[in-house]
């Protein structure tokens, strides 16, 4: 997705009031760089949960959100389950869980 779309006439699989949060904090470039919905990876390869990112808008959401710097590192910002439950409820529309399975070698097995 290039923007976030005009929050009076969104999609419909995305709440306005979301779509105005982001709206409100992000600058008219990073509405543009931010895709939507932000992935959530659960059962990486130790089980943690990930927020993949593809640059500093998606650190600059999470951050927002959380009310906590965060840094994106190897592809994702581990996210622990109090945060993982804040940014859910904040972001029900505008977020998605993306299920892995990796293979006895640390491989996705597909």
């Amino acid at each position: 997705m290039a923007d976030i779309p005009d929050p009076s006439r969104p999609p419909e699989e995305y709440f306005p009031g979301e779509l105005r949060l982001l709206a409100g904090f992000l600058s008219p470039e990073e509405q543009r760089r931010l895709s939507l919905p932000l992935p959530i990876e659960v059962g990486g390869t130790h089980g943690e949960t990930l927020l993949r990112c593809q640059g500093p808008v998606e650190e600059k959401v999470v951050a927002r959100i959380l009310e906590m710097l965060m840094a994106c590192r190897q592809e994702g910002i581990t996210l622990y389950r109090p945060q993982l439950a804040r940014l859910r409820s904040v972001l029900v529309t505008t977020t998605r869980y993306v299920f892995v399975i990796r293979g006895p070698s640390g491989g996705e097995e597909g």
